[in-house]
């Protein structure tokens, strides 16, 4: 029978897996020993990223519960890419006998491992399918061949990998040179490598314009990195500057200016680069070395291509400057990235229009929705956060009845919908506005676009009636909403 085998540089070929009689290594349980354990942990030698819950982020409901938790042991996750394999640590808690120590998938597909102390195994792990996952088991064989104990348990995700281009140009004769930007794309790749992402950068030639400059003071007008989901005037004008002296831009490719003067906040701090979420073009200033500045670029992309929000967003409920992540701001320079935002950087979505704050924010027509049966619904309670992030409390006769999927940035896990007398009050979000409106919505019928039900300010959850005097366009963006979300099947 086969097994699973590595490759390495050199070409040699190492078996590292091989599939075991079905039965014979014990049923992995989704309950994990109190007494003896085995924690997963980095490898020393890894080449792809390891996340281990770290408590710093247990005040994040977002964040935290993505960990699967068993009383006080913790499911961590292991990033292997499609087609490649990479080393864990496996660490036992405990008196045990290690003849009778078995890692395994749940597919019966046993992996070799070797002793490298007293209580601690190297395994290397094979990936699984592209946008996948699947979870190690250590197993251990207690009195009887048929009796078995699941003592922990790792999950090993794969994604599709990213290739994003990215162009660095300089402004006005901002210092850099291919040397420089070797050092930069290493730096940046340092961080993104691990999580399957590889960047290529190159560098345009010399953009010698003055043009956006339009108070004439020789700095940029910027508010600082990502704490603005909006473009400036003068970036408007030297993102169009730019565009107009270029051929042909290409439509997916990341453009990062490098000014020569470095812009202060409003503190008097020099701010070190800046790139509104979900944009195409972002900005970067003078830094002492190439690892700051390619940090700071790693962060911007964050930002700009993957729609990251700074860790200490008040979404997460985190303090600046506790962590050792990418997203914050740290004194030391930060470049870690956990599993939830691994999730985020392969799947960015979008930044919604209604929490933009710029002329050209956008708004969504079509958004996915998470629905959810009735069972389910009576279980969640009644309190939750509305699409602006409010609380809301529903009636007694009000029920959930649908959430902001994942890939919507902001509104993941906000209430999108809820049921009440045979309707369900949506939440319409309006081309080219900041905010919404519930309407209610007559199940089986076409929508009733005479009155809608507006949440009020203040979030104590109490509904109104307004009337609604609406165009003929906005009746019609009405229809095309509702048709779209009733269209999802709970």
């Amino acid at each position: 029978r086969g097994g699973i085998y590595e490759v390495n540089e050199r070409g040699k070929v190492t078996q590292i897996a091989a599939p075991a009689a079905s039965g014979t290594t014990g049923t992995p349980s989704n309950t994990i020993s109190s007494t003896n354990r085995v924690s997963f942990a980095a490898h020393s030698a890894q080449r792809y990223a390891f996340d281990e819950f770290d408590s710093k982020y247990g005040s994040s409901q977002l964040i935290s519960k993505v960990y699967e938790k068993q009383g006080d042991y913790y499911i961590n996750y292991k990033c292997v890419p499609h087609g490649k394999s990479d080393k864990v640590l496996a660490r036992v808690n405990g008196d045990i006998d290690s003849d009778k120590l078995v890692f395994k998938t749940s597919k019966d597909v046993v992996y070799k491992h070797t002793k490298i102390s007293d209580n601690e195994y190297e395994l290397t792990l094979a990936s699984g399918k592209e946008n996948d996952a699947q979870e190690v088991f250590a197993m251990y064989q207690r009195d009887s061949a048929s009796s078995w104990q699941t003592l922990g348990k790792l999950r090993v995700v794969t994604y599709q990998t990213k290739r994003p281009e990215v162009v660095i140009v300089p402004v006005n004769n901002a210092d850099i040179n291919e040397s420089k930007l070797k050092e930069l794309s290493d730096v940046v790749n340092s961080i993104y490598n691990p999580i399957d992402v590889e960047f290529t950068f190159t560098l345009a030639d010399n953009f010698e314009n003055t043009s956006w400059d339009l108070n004439n003071n020789g700095y940029l007008d910027v508010e600082g990195s990502g704490l603005l989901a909006t473009l400036t005037d003068e970036m408007n004008a030297l993102n169009a500057a730019y565009l107009q002296s270029i051929s042909e831009p290409k439509a997916k490719t990341v453009y990062l200016f490098l000014l020569p003067n470095a812009p202060q906040n409003r503190d008097g701090i020099s701010i070190a680069g800046d790139m509104p979420r979900d944009k195409r073009f972002g900005y970067l200033f003078p830094a002492s070395s190439a690892e700051i500045l390619g940090n700071t670029i790693a962060h911007e992309l964050g930002h700009g291509l993957f729609n990251l929000k700074h860790i200490f967003d008040r979404d997460y409920g985190i303090n600046q400057n506790t962590t050792d992540n990418l997203m914050d701001y740290t004194y030391t320079g930060g470049t870690k990235l956990i599993f939830y935002q691994w999730n985020q950087v392969h799947d960015p979505g979008h930044v919604w229009g209604m929490f933009e704050q710029d002329g050209d924010a956008m708004s969504i027509y079509k958004p996915k929705f998470k629905c959810i049966s009735d069972a389910l619904s009576n279980s969640l309670g009644k309190s939750f956060l509305d699409p602006a992030g409010e609380d809301i409390t529903l009636k007694a006769e009000e029920m959930p009845f649908a959430f902001f999927a994942e890939s919507e940035g902001e509104l993941y896990g906000r209430l999108a919908a809820y049921k009440k007398d045979n309707k369900i009050h949506i939440y319409f979000l309006y081309h080219g506005k900041h905010s919404g409106h519930w309407g209610d919505i007559t199940l089986g019928s076409q929508p009733n676009t005479s009155k809608l039900t507006q949440l009020t300010s203040g979030g104590s959850g109490k509904l109104v009636k307004l009337m609604i005097i609406a165009s003929i366009i906005i009746i019609k963006l009405l229809i095309v909403v509702v048709v779209s979300v009733l269209s999802i099947v709970p």
